[in-house]
C-alpha cells in the first residue's frame, strides 16, 4: 500500500485482507483510504436469538480488560469457544470425530454471526463475510 502512488492510474479499486482491522489504518493512515477489506464481525453487528453473551458484554470485557476495542480476529476466536462448549455438550466426549459430527447436525447463532457446517464437506455456510472501506479514517460497511 506505500507503493500505491508507482501504481498505474488504472487501479481504481484495492482490496487487502489485512484492511478489516484498526491496525491497517493506524499503520497506513491516509494510505488506507478507500481500500476495501473483508468483515468478519463489526462491534455494532446485533444477532437474535443468540448463544452465549452478546456483543455488548464482549466488547465491555475486552474494553476493560485490554484498553481498545476487539477486532474481529479476537471475536471469532471466542465464538470458536462457544461453539466448541456447544459441540462438546452434544457429543458428551472430547474426541475429535465425535465433536464434528456433533458441529454438522447443529447451526447456532453467537454475537459474531451464524455457525453452521455442511454436513456432507464439513465446510463452514453459516457465517456471511462482507466488506468494508476506509472512508475518511473509519471503516465504513459496504
Amino acid at each position: 500500500m506505500r507503493a500505491r502512488h508507482f501504481w498505474p492510474d488504472s487501479v481504481k479499486t484495492v482490496a487487502a485482507v489485512d484492511a478489516g482491522v484498526q491496525a491497517f489504518h493506524q499503520q497506513l493512515g491516509e494510505l488506507a483510504e478507500g481500500v476495501i477489506g473483508p468483515r468478519q464481525w463489526e462491534p455494532t453487528l446485533r444477532f437474535n436469538d443468540i448463544r452465549g453473551p452478546d456483543a455488548n458484554w464482549f466488547v465491555q470485557s475486552l474494553q476493560e480488560r485490554y484498553g481498545q476495542i476487539p477486532e474481529y480476529t479476537a471475536a471469532g476466536g471466542f465464538a470458536i469457544g462457544l461453539i466448541l462448549k456447544e459441540c462438546i455438550e452434544r457429543a458428551g466426549s472430547l474426541n475429535d470425530k465425535s465433536l464434528c459430527q456433533a458441529a454438522k447436525e447443529f447451526s447456532l447463532r453467537t454475537f459474531y454471526g451464524r455457525f453452521r457446517m455442511d454436513p456432507k464437506n464439513g465446510h463452514q455456510i453459516g457465517h456471511r463475510i462482507s466488506l468494508t472501506q476506509w472512508q475518511e479514517g473509519r471503516k465504513v460497511v459496504l
